[in-house]
């Protein structure tokens, strides 16, 4: 007797904190960042900032991210200004929750060309210019355009377009930046210091097919028992979180049960069930939390890393290794 455990959802008591935005006085573009739960890092704000102007942190690393929708002066801000980055933008259609096709980017720090990014370290800022005259931009959509260091989002910022002006005198500006199709972009953001950020944790982990191969156990009743053989973990890029275990039942005294096999790696699909952040331990290492419980551990680089849980059924499997060029969830 055997069954696959559906993803879990953890039952807790969320604390969201949205990570940055830039909200000019009169230009009001509601910008959700990745959604980050506990631990959470003080809020802060511009000086001078009306309560329309809004800042977070990017995980706990009490980093603030911020889109410039407007001029303001260096001196308007709090913290310290970071041109060390190497962030990435990418532009895609949004359709349905999810990027449907990517229209611009990934756009590195020094490209150029129809999309560029570069630093204006006296500006204090990072200034991604786009001629979407080439994209091909359909009318009446959402783009989404997103900005990531090491693999990890730090924030979007949604442009709805139009054919003509007068197409777009209805958007909302507290939600989406009005694009004429064929009209240049310009968007500007800044990042300011702070903990170092990991360098690429988004991504599926599986444990080794080798860990577990008779089952570990996990829970016991007089009659039965319950084991695990597989686990996967999916962190995904806007902070959605997703597991899933392959695991079984079998009555105390037998000897013989039936053990269901190890799935073949990434063949199993795991939706997302709750939200993740990352935060540093007093030693420096990182800290991964979901849905405002501390979950475990991550190390590692973008090339390669590993997830190890605190708690059963994912703690019996060891470290979960990450698949190199599984599709991160949208």
């Amino acid at each position: 007797m055997f069954h696959r455990l559906a993803p879990r959802i953890r039952s807790a008591t969320r604390s969201r904190v949205e990570l940055p935005i830039w909200l000019g006085a009169t230009i009001l573009v509601f910008i959700a960042g990745a959604c980050q739960d506990s631990p959470i890092a003080p809020r802060s704000a511009p000086l001078g900032a009306s309560k329309e102007i809004s800042s977070g942190a990017i995980g706990a690393s009490q980093r603030q991210f911020f889109f410039l929708l407007r001029n303001y002066s260096p001196a308007a801000f709090q913290g310290t200004f970071d041109a060390s980055l190497s962030p990435e933008v990418t532009v895609c259609l949004w359709q349905q929750g999810s990027c449907q096709a990517t229209v611009a980017g990934p756009i590195a720090l020094g490209d150029k060309g129809a999309a560029a990014l570069r630093v204006e370290p006296r500006r204090e800022r990072y200034v991604f210019q786009w001629k979407t005259r080439t994209a091909s931009l359909q009318p009446n959509a959402v783009y989404r355009l997103i900005v990531r260091v090491g693999g990890l989002q730090l924030g979007y910022l949604d442009m709805a377009t139009g054919i003509k002006q007068r197409d777009l005198r209805e958007t909302n500006r507290r939600e989406f930046l009005p694009v004429r199709v064929g009209s240049p972009v310009t968007v500007a953001f800044r990042i300011e210091q702070g903990a170092p950020i990991p360098d690429g944790i988004p991504g599926r982990y599986e444990s080794d097919p080798g860990t577990c191969p008779k089952g570990c156990g996990i829970h016991a009743t007089p009659e039965l028992y319950f084991a695990v053989v597989w686990g996967g973990v999916e962190l995904g890029d806007l902070g959605s979180y997703g597991e899933s275990i392959v695991g079984f039942t079998a009555p105390i005294n037998d000897p013989n049960p039936t053990v269901p096999p190890v799935p073949a790696p990434g063949s199993v699909e795991i939706s997302p069930s709750g939200t993740w952040s990352y935060r540093y331990d007093a030693q420096g290492f990182v800290e991964i939390w979901v849905d405002g419980m501390e979950w475990g551990h991550w190390g590692g680089s973008s090339t390669n890393a590993a997830l190890t849980a605190l708690y059963p059924p994912l703690s019996r499997l060891g470290a979960l290794d990450r698949l190199s060029g599984f599709p991160v969830i949208p």
